[in-house]
């Protein structure tokens, strides 16, 4: 993996988004998280690779349980990241405010 992630990151250095995005991919991947949220964070506002990356984002803080982050992805409006934010409140046994969430939505003093 080693020599993958050195090529990927000559041509991220030179701006390619798209190995950006496969880079972030390997690493996830391979369980080198930290590395993979800094590309993930930045891909998730690029154009070209924003929607796919903010899903990949997104699902990232919820696994490593990242409540804050998600809630600033969603006062930031990725719709993707509410979703996720609402099943992370309601694995950390918050049912009912889960619920609350679901049928009501984010309110902005959250």
């Amino acid at each position: 993996m080693g020599e993958a992630v050195e090529v990927l990151q000559v041509h991220v250095d030179n701006g390619d988004m798209y190995a950006a995005t496969l880079l972030a991919e390997l690493l996830t991947k391979h369980g080198r998280e930290e590395e993979a949220l800094e590309l993930w964070q930045i891909l998730a506002d690029d154009d070209e690779t924003g929607a796919y990356a903010a899903t990949q984002l997104a699902q990232l803080l919820a696994r490593q349980g990242k409540r804050k982050a998600l809630q600033v992805r969603v006062d930031a409006g990725d719709h993707g990241a509410a979703e996720q934010f609402i099943n992370l409140v309601a694995e950390e046994g918050l049912s009912e405010e889960a619920e609350r969430l679901r049928r009501y939505g984010l309110l902005p003093d959250r």
